[in-house]
Protein backbone atom coordinates (compact mmCIF):
# COMPACT_ATOMS: atom_id res chain seq x y z
CA UNK A 1 0.00 0.00 0.00
CA UNK A 2 2.57 2.59 0.84
CA UNK A 3 4.21 1.55 -2.14
CA UNK A 4 1.57 1.98 -4.47
CA UNK A 5 1.21 6.00 -2.62
CA UNK A 6 4.26 6.51 -2.85
CA UNK A 7 4.45 6.09 -6.45
CA UNK A 8 1.42 8.46 -6.43
CA UNK A 9 3.09 10.97 -4.26
CA UNK A 10 6.25 11.31 -6.67
CA UNK A 11 4.20 10.98 -10.11
CA UNK A 12 2.00 13.11 -8.64
CA UNK A 13 -5.55 21.64 -15.48
CA UNK A 14 -9.57 18.91 -17.90
CA UNK A 15 -12.60 21.26 -19.86
CA UNK A 16 -15.72 20.19 -21.19
CA UNK A 17 -19.22 21.74 -21.86
CA UNK A 18 -20.87 22.63 -18.61
CA UNK A 19 -24.75 23.69 -17.99
CA UNK A 20 -23.08 26.09 -15.99
CA UNK A 21 -20.87 27.51 -18.97
CA UNK A 22 -22.39 30.43 -21.25
CA UNK A 23 -23.33 29.71 -24.41
CA UNK A 24 -20.40 28.98 -26.33
CA UNK A 25 -17.69 29.10 -23.55
CA UNK A 26 -16.58 25.58 -21.97
CA UNK A 27 -16.78 25.52 -18.51
CA UNK A 28 -13.42 24.78 -16.65
CA UNK A 29 -13.22 21.57 -14.26
CA UNK A 30 -13.92 23.99 -11.79
CA UNK A 31 -16.89 24.84 -12.98
CA UNK A 32 -17.75 20.79 -13.46
CA UNK A 33 -16.86 20.20 -9.95
CA UNK A 34 -18.52 22.77 -8.50
CA UNK A 35 -21.63 21.91 -10.31
CA UNK A 36 -21.26 18.41 -9.26
CA UNK A 37 -21.12 19.41 -5.75
CA UNK A 38 -24.56 21.27 -5.98
CA UNK A 39 -26.28 18.32 -7.65
CA UNK A 40 -25.19 15.90 -5.82
CA UNK A 41 -25.77 15.34 -2.09
CA UNK A 42 -22.60 13.03 -1.77
CA UNK A 43 -19.59 15.08 -0.42
CA UNK A 44 -15.88 14.63 -1.98
CA UNK A 45 -12.49 14.98 -0.46
CA UNK A 46 -11.41 14.66 -4.34
CA UNK A 47 -8.22 12.32 -5.11
CA UNK A 48 -7.31 10.75 -1.84
CA UNK A 49 -8.92 10.09 1.53
CA UNK A 50 -9.01 11.65 4.71
CA UNK A 51 -5.62 9.60 5.69
CA UNK A 52 -4.40 10.01 2.24
CA UNK A 53 -5.56 13.96 1.53
CA UNK A 54 -1.89 14.24 0.27
CA UNK A 55 -2.90 12.78 -2.81
CA UNK A 56 -2.71 15.47 -5.82
CA UNK A 57 -6.17 16.25 -7.57
CA UNK A 58 -4.13 16.84 -10.78
CA UNK A 59 -0.80 16.15 -12.73
CA UNK A 60 0.83 18.95 -15.07
CA UNK A 61 -2.22 20.42 -16.92
CA UNK A 62 -4.32 17.27 -16.16
CA UNK A 63 -7.03 18.25 -13.89
CA UNK A 64 -8.13 14.97 -12.27
CA UNK A 65 -10.90 16.32 -9.43
CA UNK A 66 -13.60 16.32 -11.84
CA UNK A 67 -12.86 12.30 -12.13
CA UNK A 68 -12.05 12.08 -8.41
CA UNK A 69 -15.54 13.79 -7.36
CA UNK A 70 -17.54 11.58 -9.78
CA UNK A 71 -15.84 8.92 -8.13
CA UNK A 72 -16.51 9.68 -5.01
CA UNK A 73 -20.14 9.60 -5.56
CA UNK A 74 -20.00 6.30 -7.23
CA UNK A 75 -18.71 4.71 -3.91
CA UNK A 76 -21.05 7.28 -1.95
CA UNK A 77 -23.71 4.93 0.36
CA UNK A 78 -26.66 6.03 -2.08
CA UNK A 79 -25.01 4.61 -5.27
CA UNK A 80 -25.84 1.37 -6.99
CA UNK A 81 -23.28 0.92 -9.52
CA UNK A 82 -20.54 -2.04 -9.10
CA UNK A 83 -17.35 -1.00 -7.54
CA UNK A 84 -15.68 -2.55 -10.78
CA UNK A 85 -17.70 -0.15 -12.95
CA UNK A 86 -17.01 2.91 -10.67
CA UNK A 87 -13.12 2.45 -11.22
CA UNK A 88 -13.44 1.67 -14.88
CA UNK A 89 -15.54 4.74 -15.15
CA UNK A 90 -12.66 6.37 -13.12
CA UNK A 91 -9.71 5.15 -15.63
CA UNK A 92 -11.73 6.69 -18.35
CA UNK A 93 -12.38 9.96 -16.65
CA UNK A 94 -8.75 10.62 -16.17
CA UNK A 95 -7.60 9.72 -19.35
CA UNK A 96 -10.18 12.36 -20.49
CA UNK A 97 -8.53 15.00 -18.33
CA UNK A 98 -4.93 13.66 -19.56
CA UNK A 99 -6.11 14.34 -23.46
CA UNK A 100 -8.11 17.14 -22.76
CA UNK A 101 -4.98 18.86 -21.55
CA UNK A 102 -1.82 17.54 -24.00
CA UNK A 103 -2.43 16.63 -27.56
CA UNK A 104 -2.07 13.34 -29.41
CA UNK A 105 1.60 14.52 -29.64
CA UNK A 106 2.45 15.71 -26.31
CA UNK A 107 4.92 13.08 -24.73
CA UNK A 108 3.14 14.39 -21.52
CA UNK A 109 0.10 12.97 -22.44
CA UNK A 110 1.25 8.88 -22.63
CA UNK A 111 2.80 9.81 -19.04
CA UNK A 112 -0.35 11.60 -17.96
CA UNK A 113 -1.96 8.22 -19.07
CA UNK A 114 0.66 6.14 -17.11
CA UNK A 115 -0.13 8.63 -13.52
CA UNK A 116 -3.68 7.84 -14.62
CA UNK A 117 -3.45 3.95 -14.83
CA UNK A 118 -1.40 4.45 -11.07
CA UNK A 119 -4.56 6.35 -9.65
CA UNK A 120 -6.67 3.78 -11.44
CA UNK A 121 -4.40 0.63 -9.34
CA UNK A 122 -4.30 2.35 -5.95
CA UNK A 123 -8.17 2.45 -6.29
CA UNK A 124 -8.70 -1.40 -7.74
CA UNK A 125 -6.41 -2.62 -4.52
CA UNK A 126 -7.31 -0.42 -1.73
CA UNK A 127 -10.76 0.83 -2.39
CA UNK A 128 -12.87 -2.08 -1.26
CA UNK A 129 -11.94 -0.37 2.20
CA UNK A 130 -13.89 3.22 0.80
CA UNK A 131 -16.79 1.50 -0.98
CA UNK A 132 -20.00 2.28 0.58
CA UNK A 133 -22.32 1.77 -2.48
CA UNK A 134 -24.92 -0.77 -2.94
CA UNK A 135 -23.46 -2.62 -5.60
CA UNK A 136 -20.67 -5.66 -5.87
CA UNK A 137 -17.75 -4.84 -3.96
CA UNK A 138 -15.49 -7.18 -6.27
Amino acid sequence: MLGTLAVLAVLLGMTATSAQAAPGRQATAATQVTALATTTAATTDYCGTRSTAWVPDSWGKADFRYACARHDACYSATSTTSRLACDQAFLTRLRTACSTAYSAWNPLRYTCYGVAWTYYEAVREFGVYAYSGKGSRA
